[in-house]
Order: structure tokens, then sequence, then C-alpha cells
């Protein structure tokens, strides 16, 4: 495929033949008129485009690092007992204390390499940065670092 701009090129690949794509093109209008609307609305309007392109980047990174994070310590620690066991050198090993933590929730992972590490200083300044979320989510995703 070539075209004279970069911009001009538009490729969609179905790999189904499914009526579910038949109104493709208006869905996708209407979610990115509703992404416009929700950006709109957090940044401010002296910002120059390029600004607002940047923050928009940033803000979607940071959305879209919301991920299922689940760590049973007795469980790691234990092993499945349907697999072999784990190295004896875990039972005294990080964490190996904290019998009681079970974590199981959806958290904001912005650094996913690091999973399923998580501390508390990342998600902190993750969930400070999210855009448009209120006091009670900031509150209900920080508790999940209380033990």
């Amino acid at each position: 495929m070539k075209a004279d701009k970069p911009e001009a090129l538009k490729a969609r690949v179905e790999l189904s033949r499914n009526e579910a794509f038949e109104s493709f093109d208006e869905i996708f209008a209407q979610r990115q008129s509703e992404s416009d609307e929700f950006y709109a609305d957090l940044q401010p309007s002296s910002s120059s485009d390029d600004e607002r392109n940047v923050q928009r980047q940033a803000f979607a990174g940071m959305l879209w690092s919301k991920q299922f994070y689940h760590y049973n310590i007795e469980e790691w620690l234990n092993g499945d007992p349907a697999q072999p066991a784990p190295p004896a050198e875990r039972k005294h090993g990080r964490n190996h204390e904290w019998r009681h933590l079970n974590a199981s929730d959806i958290i904001s992972m912005p650094d996913k390499w690091e999973y399923p590490w998580f501390a508390a200083w990342d998600l902190e300044s993750a969930c400070l940065n999210k855009p448009g979320k209120s006091a009670r989510w900031l509150m209900e995703s920080l508790s999940v670092q209380r033990v």
C-alpha cells in the first residue's frame, strides 16, 4: 500500500464476515466524538493544539494502564497443590511475613513491566495524575495499600 500523504492511507482488515462490522465507521466516529468531549472538559482552552495532543496521549496512557491484579501471598508461598512444590527459599523471601495479603482488585499499573509487583509510590503518583477522577475514586484506589 502506498499513499502520497500518511493521513490519506486507511486500512481495515476484517477477520470474519460478521454483520457487527456493518456500522463500524458510524460507531467509531461516535466514540471519537465522545473521547473529544471527555478530554475537552479536562484541558484548558488556553493550551495549544500540540499541548492538548500531548496531554491527551498522557491521559490515555494512564487510563489504559488499569489492570486486574491478584496476589495471594499464602497461595504464592505454598504453591498450587496440583503443581510441583515451589522452591523452599520462597518461604523465607520477600513478603513471606505478609501471609494475610490477598490483593484482588483493578489498579493502575503505570509500569506494566513491573507486574506482578506494585509499589505504593507508583500507585499513588498514577492515581493523583488520573484525569477527571473524583476524590472518592482516588481514596478507593489508594485503599489497596492499606494492610
